[in-house]
Order: structure tokens, then sequence, then C-alpha cells
């Protein structure tokens, strides 16, 4: 796991953006590909983001696979939001390895 500082939180808020709208811009088809693999990592995506909030984890609702880049965009604010007001490296790389893990699951 690489290591982030908490300056990099905007570099985060980036890294959620491109790939919510890398996932947006899948065909169906695609979508249909990585939809469980996301699935799975959204979960992580969204552990992270409730121990950064300082919340205790709960199951990610499932979404059509048509709002899977909704659903990071949502995920990844809530982490950047709670990382601006509680900042952890530990966290902020958790997030950031999610979020490159969910990219590189992308054709």
């Amino acid at each position: 796991m690489r290591q982030r500082s908490h300056n990099d939180v905007d570099d985060l808020e980036r890294l959620v953006e491109q790939v919510a709208e890398r996932l947006r811009d899948l065909s169906d088809a695609r979508q249909r590909v990585v939809e469980a693999q996301v699935g799975r990592l959204l979960a992580a995506l969204a552990a992270v983001a409730l121990r950064a909030e300082g919340e205790p984890g709960h199951p990610v609702p499932r979404v059509g696979r048509q709002a899977l880049g909704d659903q990071v965009e949502v995920l990844g604010r809530d982490l950047v939001a709670a990382l601006r007001a509680r900042p952890s490296n530990d966290l902020a790389a958790q997030g950031y390895d999610v979020l490159v893990s969910i990219r590189r699951a992308l054709p």
C-alpha cells in the first residue's frame, strides 16, 4: 500500500472524479463485465469512508450498473470530506489504493 499524506486529498478527489467519469463512459456491455468486481471494490471504498467518518460499517446497497460511476463519486466524496475534517494518511492511502484498483479493473 502506498503511503499518502493528507495534503494529497486533492489528488484523491481528482482520482474520484476520473474513476467515476470512466465508469459512466463505459458501454452497457463493458459495465456488465466489470460490475461484480467494481461492486466488491465499492464495498471496500465504503468501508474506508466509514472508518474515516468514525462510523460503523454497513453493507453498500446494490445499484444498477449504470449507477456505478455515481456510487464511486458519492462514496469518494464522503471519504474526501471526512479526510478534510479528520486527516488520516493511512485512510487516504487506503482510499487511493481502492480507487486505483477500480481504475485498473476497467477495460
